[in-house]
């Protein structure tokens, strides 16, 4: 057995460091180490293979792996690699009898590999790569009764992988490129029934880079995933945990740029998976769960600093599982003050729940992004988050549920979350919601998407402050499975406003979960509300759609202008309940409303549609605002309800209706009501069964309101079925 140190330069082998040699004599090692003197060089790459740990004979367990450490320290090249690869375990030697003693595998050796740069190359460009993969634990032994259903195990076990740690560091060079990857190994194999398999090696890496100009990092760090053991009888090794972290000494992936040059930071860390049957050793999941959290201290797991652009984005993944436990939990919180003044700050939270395919409920992901951006300067927040999926079985459960949020002070804010699939279960429920404000005059988005797993609920609300476009999109699960046929219901919410002048957009858009073919229930409900608010007539543009059995499609939009303090348009179109054998039909409906900006008084009238804009122009005193109002039917032979409204907020003077003209289609309506309002009290209603008789009142007609001396709210409302 040996162990094996390799330098190369520009790929020219060097002299060996050393040897390690074991020979040996039944039970006992012996260990003799020499080693052999190598001329200084200033190598670029460093190779080491920790010892294979020896087979146990029969009765006896197996040695460990040794440790593999690689170490490249700045020298002369601009260029380092440092690469370790712990020991394998030894086998586990046969046991001696049914009731002997158990026989365990080896542990894994440990990894640990550290690569520095400070020197450039002509271009000034400096590298540094760590790779440190931890030995695979070693195969456990026989079956065997003794210690059967004790602490600890199930008669032989496989040995833990094991453990790795890197670190890359670039500095004082113009541009720098840093990587840094671990992974745990993998636990070593059970021997079946009564026998139990190794957990994964534990996973941490680092990164940093600092230069004048350019400058990219990414570290990954991999849990090592539980041996394998083809028994459902057991306790088995769980996977192995993932994290980034410096113990305490700041962001443990991080990136500078002394110059104002682009920084890409990347910090990824992923558990250990479970690959086996039985019940996991030591935890109550089988996937080890992940967790990252960066919000400006000393434990974040990534950070950066640029006076130009900054792109930040951590990524938690949990381990999957195969068995009967779940798999792992995510978390990704990623908050940002933009404390060095980067003048497009880019975060990036993403949270993936480990996936599962065993007993019980899938485990849920959560996201969080929020960047503040500088004076003058641009913030963008996007959070990612989907749940894991849900067992299948007669012990299933719900599907994990994924949340995503998305902050931002000056830029764009997108949260999309997706919930678990189920197998046999529910599927998870998702929300989402991102929040933008623009800052300084400039201009704030916000998009928030969810979508629920199968039969689940999904929510998505987006806000925009200071002028913007804010769009929200849910979408219901599929009806399925534990959902009995029944799609999930869907909700959305947009809200814009620009109180300190621009124009505002809101949309939503909401979509139950449409019923699967041969079942027979209900598409989930569908809620969207939209609403848009601006200043001094600036154009405030909302729009909704909803499709599903039920619920209903709202839009709000509000300005002021000339002598109305507030002009406010709305629009509601209804969604029918349909309950059919799938595929359904499922309706769609949509509400428009616009304030303020331009519109058109000729609108097309379309099914399922309801519409309400208005504007206005000042000529001198007297202010004028045109409008227009109407819905289209798209019930599919159900009464539905449309209805929309303007309302006025003024004081005193004189208020003065003018009904200029009329459209219809077919039959127009069954009934409609049409009322004015003045301070909350109706002084005008007339109500139509026929169209003729409404195409007459709407045709030219003048209706004086009688104003009170103070502010007066007066509304116009239309209502059809």
């Amino acid at each position: 057995m040996k162990s094996e140190i390799e330098r190369r330069r520009h790929r020219r082998a060097v002299n060996a460091l050393g040897r390690l040699v074991f020979t040996t004599l039944g039970p006992l090692t012996l260990s003799l180490l020499f080693a052999a003197y190598s001329p200084p060089a200033h190598a670029d790459t460093i190779t080491v293979f920790g010892t294979p740990g020896v087979d146990g004979t029969p009765g006896m367990d197996g040695g460990p792996g040794g440790p593999a450490t690689a170490t490249t320290l700045p020298n002369n090249d601009p260029s380092n690699t440092a690469n370790a690869t712990g020991g394998a375990g030894g086998s586990a030697g046969t046991v001696i009898s049914v009731s002997g003693t158990p026989t365990d595998g080896g542990a894994g050796g440990n990894a640990a590999a550290t690569a520095a740069t400070s020197t450039a190359d002509g271009a000034g460009n400096g590298f540094a790569t760590a790779t440190a993969t931890g030995g695979t634990g070693g195969v456990s032994g026989g079956f065997t009764t003794a210690g059967f259903n004790t602490v600890g195990g199930l008669g032989s076990h496989g040995g833990p992988g094991g453990d790795a740690t890197s670190n890359a560091i670039a500095t004082n060079v113009l541009n720098a490129s840093v990587s840094s990857t671990a992974t745990g190994g993998t636990g070593g194999s059970g021997c079946g029934a009564s026998c139990g398999s190794g957990g994964g090696g534990a996973a941490n890496a680092q990164a940093s880079g600092i230069a004048r100009d350019q400058v990219t990092v990414s570290a990954t760090a991999t849990g090592g995933n539980g041996g394998l053991n083809v028994s459902s009888v057991g306790i088995n090794g769980s996977g192995g945990s993932a994290t980034l972290s410096s113990g305490g000494l700041g962001p443990a992936v991080f990136g500078s740029s002394t110059n104002g040059g682009t920084v890409t930071v990347s910090g990824t860390a992923i558990g250990g998976s479970w690959e086996s049957g039985g019940v996991p050793f030591g935890t109550g999941r089988g996937g080890a769960s992940v967790s990252l959290i960066s919000n400006g201290g000393v434990n974040d797991a990534i950070g950066g600093a640029t006076s130009g652009t900054l792109n930040l984005t951590q990524t938690a993944i949990g381990g999957g599982s195969t068995g009967m436990q779940g798999g792992g939990f995510a978390t990704s919180i990623l908050i940002g003050t933009n404390p060095s003044g980067a003048s497009t700050y880019n975060l990036t939270a993403n949270a993936i729940a480990g996936s599962f395919s065993g007993f019980g409920e899938g485990p849920s992901a959560t996201a969080t992004a929020d960047a503040r951006a500088s004076d003058g300067g641009v913030a963008n927040a996007i959070a990612n988050a989907t749940g894991g999926a849900g067992g299948n079985g007669s012990s299933a459960g719900t599907a994990g549920a994924a949340t995503a949020n998305a902050r931002t002070n000056g830029g764009s804010a997108v949260a999309q979350a997706t919930g678990g699939q189920g197998a046999s279960g529910l599927g998870g429920p998702a929300s989402a919601t991102a929040t933008s404000t623009a800052m300084l005059g400039g201009t704030a988005n916000a998009n928030a998407t969810a979508t629920g797993g199968t039969g689940s609920p999904a929510t998505a609300n987006a806000s925009v402050t200071n002028s913007g476009s804010a769009v929200a999109q849910a979408t219901g699960g599929l009806g399925a499975g534990g959902g009995g046929g029944v799609g999930g219901p869907a909700s959305a919410t947009a809200t814009s406003t620009a109180m300190l002048g621009g124009t505002a957009n809101a949309t939503a858009t909401a979509t139950g979960g449409k019923v699967p073919k041969g079942f027979i229930g209900a598409d989930g409900s569908a809620s969207a509300n939209s609403s848009a608010t601006t200043i001094n007539g600036n154009a405030a543009q909302a729009n909704s759609t909803a499709t599903g059995s039920g619920g209903q499609a709202h839009a709000t939009a509000q300005t002021n202008f000339g002598n109305f303090q507030s002009v406010q348009s709305t629009s509601t179109s209804p969604l029918p309940v349909i309950t059919a054998i799938g595929p359904s039909t499922e309706p769609t409906a949509s509400a428009i409303a616009q304030a303020g900006g331009s519109i058109s008084l000729s609108n097309p009238i379309v099914a399922g549609q309801s519409f309400s804009v208005v504007s206005g122009s000042v000529f001198g005193s007297p202010t004028v605002a045109n409008g227009s109002m109407g819905a289209g039917y798209g019930g599919t032979g159900i009464s539905v309800t449309y209805q929309e409204s303007a309302s006025f907020t003024q004081i005193g003077g004189t208020f003065v209706l003018d009904l200029l003209s009329n459209a219809a289609l077919g039959n127009g309506f069954d009934s409609a009501l049409f009322q004015i309002s003045l301070n909350g009290l109706v002084i005008d209603s007339q109500s139509f069964t026929d169209l003729p008789s409404a195409e007459a009142f709407f045709s030219n007609n003048l209706i004086g309101v009688p104003l009170l001396s103070g502010p007066n709210s007066v509304q116009i409302a239309f209502s059809k079925q």
